[in-house]
């Protein structure tokens, strides 16, 4: 059975609800990038390419549209930084996810 998350209007398995909650709509406090998170997305986009995964917008055309080039973890974990789970979306195909296993 799956949940509907308010915040996001993702399905999302009931099993899975409350860790994609916390993963994705924690309240209390942002987190706050570290120098290691920003080593991890330099070299995500330095392998993986400076563009949408998803759209392929790339980050000069993403720059003209004011729109932002985040870097998306595929299995919904942002505690899982392996490259094969982190790739490169702009922030307008971003929140959409749609490949998660959730």
């Amino acid at each position: 059975m799956k949940r509907l998350c308010k915040k996001c209007r993702q399905l999302v398995p009931s099993e899975l609800y409350e860790r994609h909650r916390q993963a994705h709509h924690n309240a209390e406090k942002p987190r706050q990038a570290t120098a290691e998170w920003w080593r991890i997305r330099r070299r995500v986009l330095k392998v993986k390419g400076a563009h949408c995964r998803r759209c392929g917008r790339t980050q000069t055309e993403l720059t003209r549209a004011r729109v932002s080039l985040h870097i998306h973890h595929l299995d919904g974990n942002p505690a899982n930084n392996s490259m094969r789970n982190l790739e490169p979306r702009c922030s307008d195909c971003h929140p959409r996810g749609g490949d998660q296993p959730y």
